[in-house]
């Protein structure tokens, strides 16, 4: 194992507890989703998904906000990612 996804409501005071691991958060990236959380936690990147209105992840999202909290953290983009519009992520 070289790193660990975290996929929970884990605080960033806990995953500084987790320091020695190479860490992966995942945030849910909704309507009011706050970017610049994204350096409030002490890990190697966060991995941002689309949240649905039904509270469901894996839905594509305004790519703006990778844009936006890439100033804070690394940014892994997750959630409604195709062959037709990957290209426009990774941009």
């Amino acid at each position: 194992v070289t790193a660990v996804q975290l996929d929970g409501n884990e605080s960033p005071e806990y995953c500084q507890h987790l320091r020695e691991y190479r860490l992966i958060k995942k945030m849910r990236v909704g309507e009011e989703f706050d970017y610049t959380r994204a350096g409030a936690y002490p890990v190697g990147a966060v991995l941002l998904e689309g949240e649905g209105a039904d509270g469901q992840g894996n839905r594509l999202f305004d790519w703006r906000y990778a844009a936006a909290a890439k100033q804070f953290n690394r940014v892994i983009i997750s959630g409604g990612l195709t062959a037709e519009n990957v290209a426009g992520a990774i941009r």
